[in-house]
């Protein structure tokens, strides 16, 4: 968690979009459970 808060180059649109993402349960899926770990890993996070 550390690493993600160090980013400073960091969409405050794309956050704000996950975040109503999350409050409206669209993300508690098996497939956007992938997605992320997939944009983790694509990030070297």
């Amino acid at each position: 968690m550390e690493t993600v808060l160090a980013v400073d180059d960091v969409n405050a649109q794309a956050v704000e979009e996950a975040k109503k993402a999350l409050l409206a349960g669209e993300l508690d899926t098996p497939e956007a459970a992938r997605r992320a770990a997939e944009a983790i890993l694509d990030q070297g996070l």
